[in-house]
């Protein structure tokens, strides 16, 4: 993570970081997979962390792969968007917990002679 006055000197910052980490990875028998690093950059329309100066779709660039910036990554089972509201997370959580409504729905009902279309109806009823 890297906390300066625009998205372009987060990424020299990170940039900078990695290079680090590259050192101890030789030293410890590890490997850093650039491919599947994430990006955003955080800021908070009235609070504390402020927007960034310039533009937000500057990319990382690390061991010649291009990391875009996104509006949201997971981290540790938990969705961040850029303005650090949780609205994705509690989105994703709400989709997440439809799908097992609905699978948990249709096993019962089509146990209990229901039918799929009843286990629909109860699924949405739950939501």
């Amino acid at each position: 993570m890297a906390f300066r006055t625009s998205a372009a000197a987060n990424c020299r910052t990170l940039t900078k970081v990695h290079q680090v980490a590259e050192r101890w990875e030789r030293t410890h028998a590890s490997k850093f997979a650039p491919a599947k690093y994430q990006l955003t950059h955080f800021w908070r329309k009235h609070q504390m962390v402020p927007k960034p100066r310039g533009r937000l779709d500057v990319p990382l660039i690390i061991k010649g792969v291009e990391i875009k910036p996104v509006d949201s990554i997971k981290y540790l089972r938990v969705y961040l968007d850029t303005h650090l509201t949780g609205e994705v997370h509690i989105q994703e959580m709400r989709e997440k917990a439809a799908k097992l409504i609905m699978y948990t729905c249709s096993t019962w009902y089509i146990q209990g002679g229901r039918g799929f279309t009843g286990a629909q109806r109860a699924a949405e009823q739950a939501i």
